[in-house]
């Protein structure tokens, strides 16, 4: 549709001062307007007339709650209201305007069925463009949700891997203490044995050539044990101290990863509880779809111009 349908009515009616073809919804589609006028705020209320009409007609209990036209006077101004299709209407302000109504209406006719035929876009198919368009948000809103969920649902994974590996962590710092804990008993137990052979030659006054040899072999093998149970000792307490820092920073990435998991958890829900909103809004969309497709969008030609005002 062009800008000079309602220019062309002007051409036949000078007396035309304003005009605008709008949407049941306040929505307007073709205007003659001044340029300072705040169209929307017009279009919200021209959508409160055709309102407040059919309520009106409702209300007396009028079989049809569809008008065909208004007309009503304001000093020298004549101002018509006409329904021009299913879903469309058009606006007229006249200014020193004498004739009747139907004359000039049967004067616009032909440009107000031109305007009715040109509109290929009921108000019911721009709802329903509407609602598509809303559909479509939720399915990427929808679309970017799951994959968040599923990025949780990694990070969570993560966290229950590092915590198993942890937990393994901590289980073999316990298995080397123990196995040099075990190596210390031993040679321990070996000491205690080269220490009582030991002392009995070294408690003898005298010893044979054979005993003297074995004398020095048992020193020397003693000497040995605890160089090695030393080492071990030493070992041992340096394998504690790194122990006790390991548990130490095991801790805190426990208790830092258990604030994660909280928080992805918390997240989680939170994308579930908006997946079920959007899965109503969904439903609630679809229902509306539906009601809209029920709806004829056959353009119709509402016009009577035979009507006294």
């Amino acid at each position: 549709m062009t800008p000079s349908n309602l220019e062309k009515i002007k051409e036949k009616i000078p007396e035309l001062l304003y005009g605008a073809v709008f949407y049941t919804n306040g929505l307007i589609i073709e205007r003659l307007l001044d340029p300072s006028f705040n169209i929307t705020k017009i279009g919200s209320i021209l959508s409160e007339i055709i309102k407040n009409i059919k309520n009106f007609l409702a209300e007396i209990k009028e079989e049809t709650t569809e008008y065909k036209r208004i007309t009503f006077l304001v000093g020298n101004k004549k101002i018509a209201v006409l329904r021009i299709g299913e879903d469309t209407h058009a606006i007229f302000v006249f200014e020193n305007l004498w004739e009747p109504m139907q004359i000039i209406v049967k004067k616009i006719k032909e440009d107000l069925i031109h305007i009715s035929e040109i509109i290929d876009i009921p108000l019911s198919e721009i709802e329903k463009n509407k609602l598509m368009e809303q559909i479509e948000n939720l399915k990427r809103e929808k679309k970017q949700l799951e994959k968040k969920e599923k990025e949780l649902k990694e990070n969570l994974e993560t966290l229950e891997e590092r915590c198993e590996f942890r937990q393994s962590l901590k289980q073999d710092l316990e298995e080397d203490v123990d196995v040099l804990a075990s190596k210390r008993d031993k040679i321990t137990d070996r000491l205690k044995s080269v220490n009582e052979i030991y002392d009995d030659y070294e408690s003898r006054e005298k010893l044979t050539d054979r005993q003297e040899i074995l004398f020095k072999l048992t020193g020397a093998e003693k000497q040995r044990l605890e160089h090695r149970l030393d080492s071990l000792n030493q070992r041992i307490a340096e394998e504690k101290q790194k122990k006790e820092k390991l548990l130490m920073k095991i801790e805190r990435e426990e208790k830092e990863d258990a604030k994660k998991r909280e928080l992805l958890i918390e997240n989680t829900e939170k994308i579930k509880e908006k997946k079920e909103e959007i899965l109503e809004k969904e439903i609630d969309l679809a229902e509306k779809a539906q009601e809209i497709g029920k709806k004829e969008l056959k353009p119709e030609n509402l016009l009577d111009t035979e009507t006294k005002e």
